[in-house]
């Protein structure tokens, strides 16, 4: 299901990526957040526990800040990378044709 908790799982993955101490860690956070099934995604719980399990200190690593220390996926500064990310999507000419339309994300 597409949606809030699909765009705050966005959040996560994008503040995980800045502040991760390696690519492996963030791919480890991502495929533990899609082994939790679709409707998972963003969900604060499945947040912290696959940071933890990637070896990513939610609270210390600036990836909690960045996305929420509540895990909502609501923190201002990954909203932002969510808004940058869009952009990006957007000057590549990429567009969504799904009803309701999908939150999609840039990550590099």
């Amino acid at each position: 299901m597409h949606g809030r908790n699909e765009c705050a799982g966005n959040v996560q993955q994008l503040c995980v990526k800045k502040y991760a101490t390696s690519i492996k860690a963030w791919w480890e956070f991502v495929m533990c957040q899609n082994y939790q099934g679709r409707d998972n995604i963003g969900k604060p719980e499945v947040a912290s526990r696959c940071a933890k399990i990637a070896g990513i200190d939610w609270k210390t690593s600036g990836a909690g800040r960045c996305a929420g220390l509540d895990g909502s996926g609501t923190g201002y500064e990954g909203v932002q990378l969510l808004h940058d990310s869009l952009r990006i999507v957007e000057s590549l000419g990429i567009t969504c044709a799904s009803d309701p339309p999908l939150c999609l994300v840039s990550i590099h």
